[in-house]
């Protein structure tokens, strides 16, 4: 038979992570295993279940209380050069960036700008009686505030590396998304 020997541990060795009396010290080095998840998860099942239904339950209601938006979009390209020769083209041609600036902005730069005017703003509230849909009727600026909430709902972005311009209407019926994008297509059509 052999001799038993007696390890001594000193204090330190016995208050760190994974030694001990602890049974599953020696498990891994970090103290932790797989079954070790899978017990805490199988202890907590109703907690962890509960905590599930209920972020679902959160999750359904909110999206059933946010109102809908639908959301339209136009794209327009810039009219081709009918001259044949200018220096837009020309410069143009230097490269989309490069001729955009050189050009002053080109024609994407008056595009907005009638886009984005009072007056086509107006148009706009006008023909789909947007004082109402928006609800502004009894305020003291009615114009104003609908003129506001119409420049929140309409998004126009230049895309220079493919050159055209996109016009993305947001509204709460879909019909009327689509039929802003289009009037104000339409309207810088016969601007």
């Amino acid at each position: 038979m052999e001799p038993l020997t007696v390890q001594r541990s000193s204090r330190q060795d016995s208050l760190r992570p994974g030694r001990g009396d602890h049974p599953e010290a020696g498990a891994s080095s970090a103290g932790t295993d797989g079954w070790t998840y899978a017990r805490a998860i199988y202890q907590h099942w109703r907690l962890i279940a509960a905590v599930t239904l209920a972020s679902a339950v959160v999750a359904v209601g909110i999206a059933l209380l946010v109102p809908r938006q639908y959301a339209s979009e136009a794209r327009l390209l810039k009219p081709e050069d009918t001259t044949g020769f200018s220096l837009g083209a020309l410069l143009g041609s230097a490269g989309g960036a490069v001729g955009g600036l050189l050009t002053g902005g080109g024609e994407y730069s008056r595009y907005l700008t009638i886009l984005t005017s009072r007056t086509m703003m107006d148009t706009i509230i006008d023909r789909f009686a947007l004082v109402e849909v928006y609800g502004f009727a009894d305020q003291e600026h009615p114009l104003s505030a609908t003129r506001e909430e119409l420049r929140d709902n309409v998004e126009y972005e230049v895309d220079l590396e493919y050159d055209y311009l996109t016009i993305r209407a947001y509204d709460r019926d879909a019909d009327r998304a689509a039929n802003i994008a289009n009037t104000l297509v339409e309207e810088l059509g016969r601007e």
